[in-house]
């Protein structure tokens, strides 16, 4: 998964420079694509249409062939549940979903031409929402976000909002077994933290499609869905883990030193720049005030009345006519 957020980072309206272009621009295979792969060696023609269809279907064809295999094991007398391929299917679509949404988004990618025109990003010669080509792109992106990441969110919400009620009535171990890919590898009070993932990937995959205009917010938002979830994490643990709980921050920790180093690499208009940020950099500051006299309206009571009580209310040893400590009381016996 962070390779996959580094390769929606890489999507960010940021000049990367070499040696690290190199290196980044292999996250393009996590992503689904296949550009290096041409399209007119299977169909004759280079199609960007193509290209696209080929980019939504990856997943959906990689799930067809497990259930075909299923199928044919089946066939063969080798029987497994299907509960097994279920599984299968939604480990890879789980393992995969930042680069499934993003690859949904395509089409909704668009940069301003200097005739004041937009065209896609990834096909700068089709027209956005002018062309019949883009009209295309767009209902097959309106296809793909229906069938795949809103399918796959409206499952895993509907998983993890009947999965109290479900061990309640005593069906909680079916349940769970059925929907293993998505409850397994977390702690059982922690089972709500594979719905977290699925939308913080979400989140990171809408980023360098809903912020392509406004280049300034990118990286600070990016670095702000991150750092709330990366917070989540560190309290909860959630992972069965301690390694993986280690990796996961380790990760994270890693794709934020990114942000911040390819921060002065966006391209922006600087006067712009400065005005947007001088705003945006007010919520954090806010943030900070507001946090501090929460503390201190929550916290600054309590510790004052335990002040006050540890001052006038110290035990002193009594006292003898000569300001000495009196000897204790002797036993009569």
């Amino acid at each position: 998964m962070a390779m996959q957020a580094l390769g929606s980072i890489r999507e960010l309206s940021i000049q990367w420079q070499q040696p690290v272009r190199t290196l980044i621009d292999l996250t393009k295979i996590m992503m689904f694509d296949f550009h290096f792969v041409r399209t007119s060696c299977f169909f004759g023609t280079d199609s960007p249409v193509l290209y696209f269809v080929s980019r939504l279907l990856t997943c959906p064809i990689a799930c067809i062939l497990l259930i075909c295999s299923w199928v044919l094991n089946k066939m063969l007398g080798r029987r497994k549940p299907f509960n097994t391929v279920m599984n299968q299917c939604g480990l890879l679509i789980f393992a995969f979903f930042l680069s499934i949404t993003r690859s949904t988004l395509i089409p909704f990618q668009c940069v301003t031409s200097p005739n004041g025109s937009s065209s896609m990003l990834l096909h700068p010669g089709i027209i956005c929402f002018e062309s019949k080509d883009h009209a295309l792109f767009v209902w097959l992106a309106v296809a793909g976000i229906v069938t795949q990441p809103v399918a796959v969110l409206g499952l895993a919400t509907y998983v993890i909002c009947s999965y109290p009620s479900q061990v309640a009535s005593g069906k909680g171990q079916r349940f769970a077994t059925r929907y293993r890919f998505l409850l397994h590898r977390f702690k059982p009070d922690a089972y709500y933290y594979g719905l977290v993932l699925l939308y913080r990937n979400a989140l990171v995959a809408l980023m360098p499609t809903v912020l392509v205009g406004i280049p300034e917010v990118q990286v600070p938002l990016m670095g702000m869905i991150l750092i709330a979830v990366q917070n989540l994490q560190i309290h909860t643990a959630p992972w069965r883990t301690g390694l993986a709980n280690l990796v996961d921050v380790l990760l994270t920790d890693l794709l934020l030193v990114i942000l911040l180093s390819a921060g002065p690499l966006l391209l922006t208009d600087k006067t712009q720049s400065a005005t947007v940020l001088g705003w945006l950099l007010c919520i954090p500051v806010l943030s900070m005030l507001l946090v501090a006299l929460v503390g201190f309206v929550k916290v600054g009571p309590k510790a004052y009345s335990a002040e006050y009580k540890a001052l006038w209310y110290l035990p002193m040893p009594s006292q003898g006519r000569w300001g000495q400590p009196e000897p204790p009381a002797e036993d009569p016996d």
